[in-house]
Parts: structure tokens; sequence; C-alpha cells
């Protein structure tokens, strides 16, 4: 099997890390001396740049690879707010394939090789005719699968999602095992490989998973509790690494935490955690709920240490629920991400298997 100028990254589910695979793929490919392009075929959520509509991993990207971001070739296709409906009531009107086909060709006439980046699972996007599967096929790509760890359940995605291209007879180029529980790396490497290769599927890499990629921004703090920002709205891009209690014991080793409170106890907090840590507060964020506001010396204190502070509408207890749920992701601002997440996967992917098949080498 020749390995083809261009690769589709296909995962079975939404939040398995595709994005990051992608980014650890392309420098692990890049580091093989090959020019890699990039396209996400068709994004659903979107930013506007200079005016234009773009997916939001496709700043991420362009400027990984130090390249301008043209929309028409790395996000030729966003599937807004009601564009399904009318497709389906008039297909005729629209050419999105074409608009995904010629952006490959332009991008394959510049590069020895181009990551397609996709999008949900491999069904995703069927509603307009442009399906994982569907684009891959129309590409003439080969699939690389990302999973989230384990055995049982990872072997039973895989075989689900993998009958999706296979019945449309676009090859599975391999599979990348991400966020696998470090324990666990070499079990899932020897059953999961052992399973595979009975299947004719290469194991490109067994992810461990890292920590600190989960961590989130203050900013995506602030959308989870529909907050507004009342303190140092310059420090939304302050990292969170965890979740504080005035209560704990042990909070000298803690940095940039989060502390989620009602006004109420803001200052039962702050002076609980001036205690147990004189000098200096442990907090990258402070999300303050209820109507009755900052005291003086809470403002002074939020001033002196230049603490991001967040009011949210919720209570307490739906703050921190919501702040459980962020979905972390990838982004331009988190250059230390992308630099982690690099390091992690040029040490954990094997390509050789991809590599000793192509003409590319």
């Amino acid at each position: 099997m020749a390995l083809p100028p261009r690769i589709y990254i296909a995962a079975t589910s939404q939040h398995v890390g595709k994005t990051t695979t992608t980014l650890g793929l392309m420098a692990a490919l890049r580091a093989h001396g090959l020019h890699v392009g990039y396209c996400k075929p068709l994004g659903q959520k979107h930013v506007t740049i200079n005016g234009a509509q773009v997916d939001k991993d496709a700043p991420l990207f362009t400027e990984f690879l130090d390249i301008p971001l043209e929309p028409s070739l790395h996000s030729p296709v966003i599937l807004g707010r009601g564009v399904s409906g009318q497709f389906i009531e008039n297909p005729e009107d629209f050419d999105f394939m074409d608009q995904v086909t010629q952006a490959a060709r332009q991008l394959e006439d510049t590069y020895d090789l181009v990551v397609y980046e996709g999008t949900g699972h491999p069904g995703v996007g069927s509603v307009v005719d442009l399906s994982n599967a569907d684009v891959a096929k129309n590409l003439e790509a080969g699939v690389i699968l990302v999973v989230e760890g384990g055995v049982g359940k990872t072997l039973d995605q895989i075989t689900l999602n993998r009958a999706i291209f296979e019945q449309r007879n676009v090859p599975i180029l391999g599979v990348i095992v991400n966020k696998v529980n470090r324990a666990k790396l070499a079990k899932v490497k020897k059953l999961v490989g052992k399973k595979l290769a009975k299947w004719g599927i290469p194991l490109l890499g067994v992810i461990p998973f890292e920590e600190k990629l989960a961590l989130p921004l203050m900013r995506a703090v602030q959308k989870a509790v529909e907050g507004t920002t009342i303190a140092w709205p310059d420090k939304l891009d302050q990292r969170i690494e965890g979740l504080i209690s005035p209560k704990q014991e042990k909070v000298r080793h803690l940095s940039n935490q989060l502390l989620i409170t009602n006004d109420c106890r803001l200052d039962y907090a702050l002076k609980q955690l001036q205690a147990k840590c004189p000098g200096y507060l442990p907090l990258g964020g402070i999300v303050v709920t209820g109507r009755n506001g900052i005291s003086p010396f809470a403002e002074q204190l939020i001033q002196e240490q230049k603490i991001p502070v967040i009011h949210s509408p919720m209570d307490t207890y739906e703050a921190v629920i919501e702040f459980s749920r962020i979905e972390v992701k990838l982004n331009p601002k988190t250059s230390w991400k992308v630099e982690k997440a690099v390091e992690l996967f040029l040490q954990h992917l094997d390509l050789s298997p991809l590599m000793a098949s192509a003409v590319l080498s």
C-alpha cells in the first residue's frame, strides 16, 4: 500500500482529540522531511477573520505552519445555521464537494502531502452529502482513525467506524489511540495492536492522557459560566490548573487555581487562603456569584495580585458544574499547549508502517 499524497484524519466521536492528533501527526510528518499542508473540508463551529468565516481550527494550523490563512483553501465549507434544511430542499443550489475538490487540487499542487481534518464522527456532514467518508472517498485519501483509549470499547468503536469507510472502499492507513491512562499504555498497545494486526491495520500510536492539555483558560471559564469580567480582563488567557476550596489543607504547592464562591463568602475564602499561603494567593482566577458585589478588602487584594474575576449569574453550584463540563480545545492563544501536544505525539507516534510503504520517505 503506497502512502497517498493525502491523509484524512477521522475520529470515532467528538472530543477524542482529533485536532490534537492532527497537529501531532503533521509535526511528525514534517520531522520526516515532508512539506505538509492542511485543510478542514467541513467546518461547523466557525470564527470570522478579515470578514470571512473559517472553521475555528483553521487559524491554529496556519499559524503552526507559518502560512497565511486562505479560507477557500484551508476551510472551504462552513455549515452554518439553517444550511442543512436549505440543502435538503434545494441541493442543486450548493456545490460543497466541488469547493472541497478545488481546495484539494490547489493544496496538492503545493505540498508533498496534505492532511485533511475531519469533523465529528465519520457520518457527520451526511445531511449535505459531505460526510467524512464521502469526502475521503472523493479525495481518494487514506484514513487514519483516532479513537479514545481503552481495549474493549476502543476496539468496538474501531469496528463500527471503519465499516463506514470500508463500505466506500476508503483504505484505513492506521489507528491512533488517544488519551490513554499512563498506567495502561503497555496493555493497550499490546492488546489493541494484536487485534488490529489480525485486521491488517497498523497501530500508529498509543498516546497517554496529558493533564496539562486538559487545562482551560479563564476565557473558557467565562463562556462556561456565562459570566462578565469585572477585574483584569487582559488576564483571561490565564490557564486554570484546578478548582480550589478555602477548606483545603494542602494548598501551598498549588498555583493557577480557580475559586468559585458567592460574593458573601468571598472575603472569608480569601482570608483562609491568605492564612495558608502568606504573601501570595494560589489563584489564576475567581468566579463570583450573587448580587452583593465585592468588598473593598477583596477589591484591593484582587488588584494587588492581578487576579481576573468573573461575575456569573448562576448560583455557585451551577457554576461549579459548568466548569466541570468545559471541553478544552487547542487554539492559537494556547501556544504552550501546542508545544506540549507536538512533544507528546513526537514521542509516542510510530509512522514507520506508513513510511515503509510510502513513495514519500
